[in-house]
C-alpha cells in the first residue's frame, strides 16, 4: 500500500487527514462523507496548529502518529465490513441452494405419486 498520509506541513490536505483523538469512527456513513470530514477536520486543525503558532513541530509529530494510527484503524475496519457481507451472502446461498434442491425433491415425489 502507498504511503496513505503526508505531514501536516505540507500544503496540500493528505488522502487520509488528522483525526482529533474523541473522533469517532463508527460515525462514518460511508468512505466518502469519512474523507470530507477528515478534510475539514484537516483544515481546522492546520489552521489553529499555525495560529497557535507555539511549538507546532510537537503538535505535527502527535497528529501524524494519530494519523498513522487511524489510517491502520480506518483500513482494518472497512477491510473487515468489506468482508462481512460476502460471507453472509455465501451461506445465504447454500441455504437457497439447499431449500431449492428439497423443493425439487418433494416435486418430483409428487409427480411419481401422481402417475
Amino acid at each position: 500500500m502507498a504511503k496513505a498520509f503526508k505531514d501536516i506541513s505540507s500544503a496540500q490536505p493528505p488522502i487520509i487527514t488528522v483525526i482529533p483523538i474523541n473522533f469517532d469512527m463508527d460515525s462514518w456513513d460511508n468512505e466518502d462523507s469519512a474523507t470530507e470530514e477528515l478534510h475539514t477536520i484537516w483544515q481546522e486543525t492546520t489552521e489553529e496548529t499555525q495560529s497557535r503558532n507555539k511549538d507546532s513541530s510537537r503538535t505535527k509529530v502527535k497528529l501524524n502518529k494519530r494519523i498513522r494510527q487511524l489510517t491502520k484503524e480506518w483500513a482494518e475496519k472497512y477491510s473487515r465490513a468489506s468482508n462481512e457481507p460476502v460471507r453472509e451472502s455465501k451461506t445465504k446461498m447454500k441455504d437457497v441452494k439447499k431449500e431449492s434442491e428439497k423443493e425439487r425433491t418433494r416435486q418430483r415425489k409428487q409427480q411419481e405419486q401422481t402417475q
